[in-house]
């Protein structure tokens, strides 16, 4: 942890708990199974999340842990994107494992000062925290026989500064409780992540065509409807468009599962839980394989900026660049739209390029099969496990 840190600073704050941990039917190799599936699911989540679970302060708590982020650490993640990323995470150790090792979690959120020193964490922001989770166990006595596999609750704090500003998770979800302490009582909101088995229902697609020439939107929007087609996906709703460059925003709806809307409105990628938001990896899979009509439509304008779901096509002074959007990546751009309709900055502020202008190392640039020979594409594609090889369009 390094030398101690004597002033106080403003953490958030977790604690996770499996869900009928001492079961008597339980063995030890079952409870030693848990404990490893619960660092294995906390890492995937911290990573969907875009978290360092190296910087994070843990601390061991037997049948669970306590986790403290690092500082400057933003807390939406931690409603937007983790919940998600650990559902998927536990569903996909739960499907390999005996009835005894499968896991169900409890989590416990709150946002406060803590402070660092030689023993560890101290301060009543911890100690709040540890009381959300006994409250959170008494309120959802348990989650067994449940399809269910995370219950979370927040502090008032968290659901008011946090969750009600939320974009992806629906705040009257959540259900106030009191939660009591032995010198005080606080309110705390919880909620059970529904099961992501169901019936198909309809998740939306964020949209948006940015050109600098705007002579060719015709084909361009129907190139991008095309591929949204090929999804299942159909445009509800247009935006009227911006011109002078042309700029236009499109409301879509596709079929998905309620897996794909909760999990973040988003699925895990099973390769390494990326996570995409709002809709199912295998759409944005397919998309990536049929964009051949999209880029070739690009080609008379020298900078483009298009986002469609999960994917990002920037063309800037004639070069291609195609990506796939974690989850913080497409929460940077929910918060920050303008950055929609400036090829120029765009790559830089999602950290898909260096200083230098140069792309990330997972990006590489080659030539793609396209009539203008200085249109290049680079991909950064998390479910492509060769990231440096070329991805060109399909034809």
């Amino acid at each position: 942890m390094g030398p101690p840190q004597l002033e106080a600073e403003l953490r958030t704050i977790l604690v996770v708990d499996i869900e009928d941990f001492a079961l008597p039917a339980r063995r030890l190799p079952d409870r030693l199974a848990l404990r490893q599936g619960l660092y294995e699911v906390l890492q995937q989540g911290w990573s969907a999340a875009g978290v360092s679970w190296e910087d994070s302060y843990r601390e061991d708590r037997g049948d669970g842990v306590l986790v403290i982020a690092p500082a400057g650490t933003s807390p939406t993640v931690f409603v937007d994107v983790l919940p998600g990323a650990i559902t998927a995470a536990l569903r996909r150790h739960n499907a390999s494992r005996p009835f005894g090792q499968r896991l169900q979690l409890r989590l416990a959120l709150h946002i406060g000062e803590v402070t660092f020193d030689d023993y560890g964490p101290y301060g009543a922001s911890t100690t709040v925290t540890f009381r959300l989770a006994d409250a959170l166990h008494r309120e959802v006595s348990s989650l067994a026989g449940s399809p269910s596999v995370l219950a979370v609750i927040t502090s008032e704090r968290f659901f008011d500064e946090v969750v009600r500003h939320s974009r992806i998770i629906d705040p009257a979800t959540f259900r106030p409780v009191t939660v009591m302490g032995k010198e005080t009582s606080v309110v705390g909101w919880f909620r059970v992540v529904p099961d992501s088995t169901g019936p198909v229902a309809p998740v939306e697609l964020p949209v948006t065509i940015y050109l600098s020439d705007e002579r060719i939107h015709e084909q361009v929007e129907a190139a991008v409807e095309n591929l949204l087609s090929i999804v299942g996906a159909e445009v509800t709703e247009r935006d009227d468009p911006v011109f002078g460059s042309w700029f236009r925003r499109l409301r879509t709806r596709a079929a998905t599962s309620p897996a794909a809307r909760e999990a973040a409105a988003a699925a895990a990628h099973a390769l390494d839980a990326k996570l995409v938001l709002s809709q199912d990896a295998s759409i944005t899979a397919t998309m990536l394989q049929n964009l051949g009509p999209v880029l070739t439509a690009l080609q008379p304008t020298p900078d483009a900026v298009l986002r469609i779901g999960a994917l990002l096509i920037v063309k800037s002074d004639d070069v291609v660049a195609v990506h796939q959007l974690t989850a913080v990546q497409q929460l940077t751009l929910d918060h920050q739209p303008h950055l929609l309709t400036s090829p120029h900055d765009i790559l830089r502020a999602l950290g898909l390029l260096t200083a230098n202008q140069q792309p990330t190392a997972a990006a590489v640039v080659e030539p793609v099969a396209l009539p203008r020979p200085d249109c290049r594409q680079t991909s950064t594609d998390p479910t492509n496990g060769n990231a440096d090889q070329p991805r060109p369009p399909a034809d």
